[in-house]
């Protein structure tokens, strides 16, 4: 069994059986590729720190390989490789959330590169997922494709101290509006 099969067992455990019972409605998608090194990985798990639920919230960290991480695993996250975002979005759907919060300053390039990320997306169902773009090298295209085709939105920020912010605006419990 390799690493993710194990960290799969175990969130299954914990969060009632993976793909077929998942009481986890959100999943944070967080890029920890080589370029992310820095402010932009440290702020990115600042926020995550304060604003993810821990045992609610599925934290999936990308970079060469995808890993799924428990709460408590987040301070120790360290940049390692390319994107592999495309992987990462099917790790979260295997796991059956509703809501993709993806974090990240590349594109996806391993794994499968921007059209297959699109191709996949288009075909998800009941799936919304919001992209938080960093700096200025991230494919801000892709990002906007994957939102709206998913009925989510597109943030960027050029200064890593602003996403705590917004992942803070993506936590918060959304309100039904009575007409």
């Amino acid at each position: 069994m390799n690493e993710l099969e194990k960290a799969r067992a175990e969130l299954a455990k914990a969060f009632g059986g993976g793909s077929s019972a998942s009481s986890s409605d959100r999943a944070f998608l967080l890029d920890i590729s080589d370029s992310m090194h820095g402010n932009k990985l440290e702020e990115a798990k600042k926020a995550l720190l304060k604003h993810a639920k821990p045992n609610e919230d599925l934290i999936i960290v990308f970079g060469r390989d995808v890993a799924v991480l428990q709460y408590h695993m987040i301070s120790a996250i360290l940049t390692k490789g390319d994107t592999a975002m495309l992987p990462a979005i099917m790790e979260a759907v295997y796991y059956n959330v509703s809501h993709i919060v993806l974090i990240t300053d590349g594109g996806a390039n391993t794994g499968g590169g921007p059209f297959e990320c699109i191709e996949y997306v288009s075909q998800l169902k009941g799936v919304k997922i919001d992209t938080i773009g960093i700096g200025r090298d991230c494919d801000d295209e892709l990002l906007q494709q994957l939102s709206y085709l998913t009925g989510g939105n597109t943030y960027h920020v050029n200064d890593p101290f602003q996403l705590s912010g917004i992942v803070g605006l993506l936590s918060a419990p959304q309100k039904a509006i009575n007409l």
